[in-house]
């Protein structure tokens, strides 16, 4: 079933609805909050909450494009929400492809090497850090990220770029 229609559904009273975009968008909408906040009970208030807030806003999703987009982009807000309150981002794993630059040896190497990892992505701009984790962590296509940060493909894609390129360096410094 399409957004539109799922939606129609949703502002009829049609219980069933809102439950199948809770449930097909709760985990993704959840890992991409634990991202930012590296806790589970949190993130999952923190979740529970963007749930809460699209649909007492939901009549704002018309503007755009993907349900699963809007629903980034409430999580995006709520988080910077709660950062605003808690001034503390924590980030547990980085990218799979950026890995391959430290050699792991054994564990205290891996710990090492994470460590290094959260470091270097922590070092990154605001949004740069928004980029890799959309892209890395939720898997969305450079489109998608586009659409919820609000910019052009070619500046997320250059963006990307950048992050990728300063975090090479930075752990190619390390080790």
């Amino acid at each position: 079933m399409n957004d539109r229609k799922m939606l129609r559904k949703i502002f009829s009273g049609e219980e069933m609805s809102t439950e199948q975009v809770i449930h097909e968008n709760y985990e993704a909408i959840y890992k991409y909050i634990y991202y930012h906040v590296g806790d589970k009970e949190k993130s999952q208030d923190l979740t529970q909450m963007v749930f809460l807030k699209f649909l007492e806003h939901m009549e704002c999703y018309e503007e755009w494009g993907k349900l699963k987009n809007y629903l980034y982009v409430v999580a995006g807000n709520t988080i910077k929400d709660f950062h605003k309150k808690k001034q503390e981002l924590l980030v547990e794993s980085v990218p799979d492809e950026i890995q391959h630059t430290l050699q792991e040896q054994g564990p205290e190497e891996r710990v090492l090497n994470q460590m290094y990892l959260t470091m270097a992505l922590e070092e990154l701009s605001e949004i740069e850090r928004e980029i890799v984790i959309l892209r890395y962590y939720q898997d969305l296509r450079l489109k998608e990220i586009a659409q919820i940060l609000q910019m052009p493909v070619s500046t997320v894609r250059y963006r990307l770029k950048q992050a990728k390129k300063q975090m090479q360096e930075k752990l190619n410094s390390k080790g």
